[in-house]
């Protein structure tokens, strides 16, 4: 599911205040982690070899898939 649309809706914000700002933690992450590669010039299997980066995105992972759970319910 693209959960993009999704919340970019005002009345989903609204009606799923807690999970629109779990969306928008990982949206902003992800976008932060774009820019540091781009501003570093960095090769992405550099950048993605980083230790924290993985963590960072796990959890990423476990918050996108509760989300996707609550909508599906």
């Amino acid at each position: 599911m693209y959960l993009q649309p999704i919340f970019s809706s005002a009345d989903i914000k609204k009606s799923l205040q807690q999970y629109h700002k779990m969306y928008k933690q990982v949206d902003n992450r992800w976008k932060s982690h774009i820019k540091i590669i781009q501003n570093e010039n960095a090769r992405v299997l550099d950048f993605c070899a980083m230790d924290l980066l993985k963590e960072a995105i796990n959890e990423d992972i476990t918050i996108l898939d509760k989300v996707q759970k609550h909508l599906e319910n």
